[in-house]
């Protein structure tokens, strides 16, 4: 998984690569980097708790901001349709 085109898709920073890794450790999934391309990493993990992990991550960035964490995010777009499902 490519972390700068998941938060591209929600347009928000990527997490700390520690952050990540103790969150998906908790749910017994593991994340290691690829030696091909840098922020890319491999996971057994379902794609639905990374993006999880990216959703509750912009929502936290966005409450330290003072900011709508909708706020850039354009209605309808596959981003925000993401940030309105329940976490899985």
């Amino acid at each position: 998984m490519h972390f700068n085109h998941i938060a591209s898709f929600f347009k928000t920073k990527f997490p700390n690569h520690h952050i990540v890794s103790h969150v998906l450790g908790k749910h017994g999934y593991s994340l290691n980097s690829s030696y091909i391309q840098r922020n890319t990493w491999k996971t057994n993990a379902p794609p639905a708790l990374v993006y999880d992990i990216f959703k509750e991550f912009k929502k936290k960035c966005a409450a330290e901001e003072n900011k709508d964490w909708m706020g850039n995010l354009e209605q309808g777009s596959p981003g925000w349709i993401a940030m309105q499902k329940p976490p899985q």
